[in-house]
């Protein structure tokens, strides 16, 4: 039933739903309130709301990078939280990556990780919930491996390090504070970092995270003194505006895979999958903008 709302574009999966849960959908008369298997000449009606047009929802598409039985990676623009969350990230009535792939796909998604609104790139998720179990295990395991690209102020020394600090959350402001020693209720953060490109002014990064702390990428860099570019929450207002840029130079552009011989997901060890991002013609086109 879902899937032919989908298809015939009736609705979206949200709306599609909601009207499950308020029995506003019959088959054949009869109102449903769980998706059901169709047969041919059913008959359907759906109570939508006065003010409901489908209309009304722009029309984002999600490219889909790689694609399984079982997972789902996609490349998720800048400016779209990845579901609804704290007031940062996004508001109820806000377009979320997860709202948007229920638009543009019939598929049951889980999200098993997540990067923040204003951070690009891949962002996973499972199809089933074994595989969502399978791929958490691994997150937590540190089996997959994420990595990101990021373009920041200053040139980092030495030019490759890892960073290991201790992280406090405000979630009043949705921000965390960095610590160089542990305090009560402190997470650690683990990011490792190495130069690839620099002009002195601007330098580009290559970033893995051991931990999967929030904004740690963002915080720790900043607090080593050397904030991304156009970050405007522990960025560098100045900075930003010398450079001309309120668009955070962060992106998820890698992940990496292996899973145990017994995991249903292992035919995916040794798989990785990566996105064209951020390089040096990148950093050099800041520095041009700011002359």
């Amino acid at each position: 039933l879902i899937k032919f709302l989908l298809q015939t574009k009736v609705c979206n999966m949200g709306t599609a739903r909601k009207a499950l849960r308020n029995k506003d959908i019959k088959v054949n008369g009869n109102r449903v309130k769980e998706d059901v298997t169709l047969r041919p000449n059913d008959n359907i009606e759906i109570f939508l709301p006065n003010n409901f047009s489908n209309q009304n929802t722009p029309k984002v598409d999600i490219p889909i990078v790689f694609e399984d039985d079982n997972i789902l990676i996609v490349n998720k623009p800048q400016g779209i939280a990845v579901h609804a969350g704290d007031s940062e990230e996004s508001d109820k009535s806000s377009l979320t990556l997860i709202k948007l792939l229920q638009q543009q796909t019939s598929s049951e998604l889980q999200l098993c990780h997540r990067i923040d609104r204003n951070t690009g790139g891949l962002v996973l998720l499972a199809k089933n919930r074994i595989a969502l179990e399978e791929v958490l295990d691994a997150i937590e395991n540190h089996t997959i491996k994420k990595f990101y690209r990021c373009i920041v102020y200053g040139e980092p020394k030495p030019p490759k390090a890892t960073l290991t600090n201790y992280l406090s959350k405000n979630s009043r402001l949705s921000q965390v504070f960095v610590h160089a020693t542990r305090e009560k209720g402190d997470l650690t953060a683990i990011t490792t970092y190495e130069v690839l490109a620099t002009n002195k002014k601007l330098s580009l990064l290559d970033v893995a995270i051991s931990t999967g702390r929030m904004h740690q990428i963002r915080a720790q860099l900043s607090y080593a003194g050397y904030p991304i570019l156009g970050d405007g929450k522990y960025g560098n207002t100045v900075v930003n505006r010398k450079f001309k840029t309120k668009i955070q130079q962060l992106f998820a552009y890698r992940l990496e895979f292996c899973f145990s011989a017994k995991s249903k997901l292992n035919y995916l060890s040794g798989t990785s999958v990566e996105i064209p991002t951020i390089n040096e013609e990148t950093l050099n086109q800041f520095d041009i903008s700011e002359n």
